[in-house]
Order: structure tokens, then C-alpha cells, then sequence
């Protein structure tokens, strides 16, 4: 018996995946940022890199509903273009 892979849902495309192919945006004081470790203090929620590339990741508004407030768009282009 192998050892327990912890599995995430993609906030975007809502699927399924092991908890590390998948990015970890946190919501802290200073603002959003991307938790490539997954160890930052903070609010968490996860997206897969083919999502966070997606033009469309801006237009569905996936953080939104995450983090149950209203996200600015500055915060969606800022996320997308560092991992482009």
C-alpha cells in the first residue's frame, strides 16, 4: 500500500488533482500572492497552471468565489502574467 497523496480541486476548472501540480494562491495582508512552497500564512485556494494561463481565467473570476469577496481585475492580470 503506497503512501496517502493529498488531492485539491482547481478553483477554475473544478477538477481534481494531487495537491502538488497544482498552484497555491494566498490571500494575505499585503495582498494575493502565489505560495510556490504551499507553506504561506494566510487564506488559500488552489489552480492548475493551464487554468491560471487561460485568458478566461480573468473572465470567470474563480478567486471571487474562493475568497467569497470581491477580487480587482489588477489582481488577475498581475496573477497571470507571472506565471506566463
Amino acid at each position: 500500500m503506497g503512501a496517502h497523496i493529498p488531492e485539491r480541486q482547481c478553483i477554475c476548472c473544478r477538477n481534481k488533482k494531487c495537491k502538488y501540480d497544482l498552484l497555491r494562491i494566498v490571500k494575505t495582508e499585503e495582498g494575493f500572492l502565489i505560495d510556490r512552497k504551499g507553506n504561506a500564512h494566510g487564506r488559500g485556494a488552489y489552480v492548475c497552471e493551464t487554468c491560471l494561463k487561460n485568458p478566461n481565467f480573468i473572465k470567470k473570476r474563480p478567486l471571487d468565489r474562493a475568497f467569497r469577496m470581491k477580487v480587482e481585475t489588477q489582481v488577475y492580470e498581475a496573477l497571470w502574467g507571472k506565471v506566463e
